[in-house]
């Protein structure tokens, strides 16, 4: 099994938030997770299950069209939950298990 800590959407090659939106941020830690399921030899159709924690709720819309172009033709449920606060002032946190 591979637990991937949650992922912001932090530039690897800055160390910074890469963009200001949460659409940006999200495609950013999604790119962040793919490194490291290529990485540990996963792919994203092993997920079982993902925990999304967003500084904002409305952004759910915005979060889950992200999240659901990652997989074809049906993502993994996920649980997402609003939070006061997020590591670097991000506006969105995934972090997830997957089993081969």
């Amino acid at each position: 099994m591979l637990f991937v800590a949650g992922q912001v959407g932090v530039d690897p090659a800055t160390g910074e938030l890469a963009g200001g939106d949460v659409e940006m941020l999200a495609l950013h830690a999604m790119d962040n997770i793919g490194a490291i399921f290529v990485a540990a030899g996963y792919t994203f159709d092993e997920i079982v299950e993902v925990h999304v924690f967003l500084a904002d709720l409305d952004d759910y819309q915005v979060c889950y069209e992200v999240y659901a172009g990652r997989f074809d033709p049906h993502p993994p449920t996920r649980a997402d939950v609003e939070v006061s606060l997020l590591p670097l002032d991000a506006k969105v946190e995934i972090k997830l298990t997957a089993r081969q």
